[in-house]
């Protein structure tokens, strides 16, 4: 059947297009006035980034002087708004409008993977779900998702060399697409026939880990070893807090337990959490003579990869917005089922009931907040359920088809 993609594809981009148009009404002209967090703007962020990029005004190196707890690429990308103008009102102007760019992009690269599976372009409508149009252009998460995204559509064209490469540029911004190596090393191992030890030593591992690897040693350099690798120390130091459903169970436990018992178990339990988000992708990179057998087509690559997000999300010792960002991108190319629809609607639609409304008007130790928090906690384990039986599905029908091939050529 000849889908009417021209059509589709206009009122799917014209939805995006005319969002991201409305974000940046809000934002012209540029006005002095107070950061604002509301309804449909989230200055917060922002004035978090333009504090971050302090550096920059007083002429100095990223993390020479003023730690930065974010990767040098997405350091950059911050600082690019601030070459319009030193005020902050023409840096979250700006920001917008370079946040809004990536985000269109986005959109597009999706509609390409979109178009190589022969789906509907009408699935880029996900993209007008409150919880993913509110973040996107208020934080710079799309940057790397826009990297990922570019990354895997040429991953599925065999295009591996570019594929590897960006997605190694994707973890300078943000280190999340890390994640998502060993499930591409797979699938690279079984399109191009070679053997799980290429998957050690090969040039996929040289050219995923040589942007960072590079950038590091250079920075340490200039700016000092310690300074250099702050970015990651600070992110493996996070705690449980506000967001994550185990805050419940914290929270109770600092009522029954000696402040100095509280402190240990709960340093504990974030390194638990962090040894569980990498738990998957380790497995899958050490164990790949088992997993490679899994992975072996594209919609593969998508099951897998949004699994190890879901993994990494839940098991995270807090809950961000940011998440929406990465999820959201994956979730068009997944959906076939009414049910996985319903799923993909609820979470944009509860993700913002959660931030900005429950959050920020009650706080995150209100009731409310806490009856969402275990909603979207629900939706992420039932989408979760979603993807694990799919990759089941998939597994069983693979081997069925093999041994009834096997029997086939064993009759012949």
């Amino acid at each position: 059947m000849i889908r009417p993609w021209p059509k589709l594809t206009s009122v799917a981009l014209a939805v995006s297009l005319g969002l991201i148009m409305y974000a940046l009404s809000l934002e012209w002209p540029p006005h002095a006035r107070e950061p604002l967090t509301g309804f449909w703007r989230d200055d917060y962020e922002l004035a978090v980034y333009y504090n971050r990029i302090e550096y920059f005004r007083l002429g100095q190196l990223p993390n020479a002087h003023q730690l930065i707890e974010y990767p040098l690429f997405g350091v950059l990308y911050l600082t690019v708004p601030a070459l319009v103008n030193d005020s902050f009102e023409w840096y979250r102007t700006a920001a917008v409008a370079e946040n809004a760019l990536m985000t269109l992009l986005l959109v597009i690269v999706t509609w390409w993977l979109l178009r190589s599976f022969g789906r509907s372009a009408w699935w880029l409508l996900a993209f007008a779900l409150p919880t993913f149009s509110y973040f996107t252009l208020y934080r710079y998460d799309a940057f790397p998702a826009l990297f990922v995204a570019v990354a895997l559509w040429l991953l599925l064209r065999q295009r591996f060399g570019w594929s590897f490469f960006l997605l190694g540029i994707a973890v300078l911004a943000k280190g999340y697409p890390l994640m998502l190596f060993p499930i591409w090393m797979l699938y690279w191992l079984n399109v191009s026939g070679r053997s799980t030890t290429a998957a050690f030593f090969g040039w996929p591992v040289v050219l995923v880990i040589a942007p960072t690897l590079v950038t590091l040693i250079v920075l340490s350099l200039i700016v000092g070893f310690e300074q250099a690798l702050y970015p990651y120390a600070w992110q493996a130091s996070r705690q449980v807090s506000h967001g994550s459903a185990l805050v419940l169970y914290t929270d109770y436990l600092s009522s029954v337990v000696s402040p100095a018992a509280y402190a240990t178990l709960m340093y504990v339990l974030a390194k638990g959490l962090q040894l569980l988000q990498v738990g998957l992708p380790f497995l899958l990179f050490v164990a790949q003579r088992f997993f490679r057998r899994f992975i072996q087509t594209g919609e593969d690559v998508i099951s897998w990869s949004l699994l190890v997000l879901l993994l990494f999300i839940q098991f995270f010792p807090y809950h961000s917005p940011q998440w929406y960002i990465w999820l959201f991108p994956w979730l068009p190319l997944f959906v076939r089922q009414r049910t996985e629809l319903w799923l993909v609607l609820a979470i944009g639609l509860v993700g913002y009931v959660e931030f900005p409304l429950a959050f920020n008007n009650f706080g995150s130790d209100s009731l409310t907040h806490t009856a969402v928090v275990l909603l979207r906690t629900v939706l992420y384990v039932a989408l979760t359920a979603s993807v694990v039986h799919r990759i089941f599905h998939t597994a069983t029908t693979s081997r069925a088809t093999m041994r009834s091939d096997n029997q086939l050529a064993t009759t012949v």
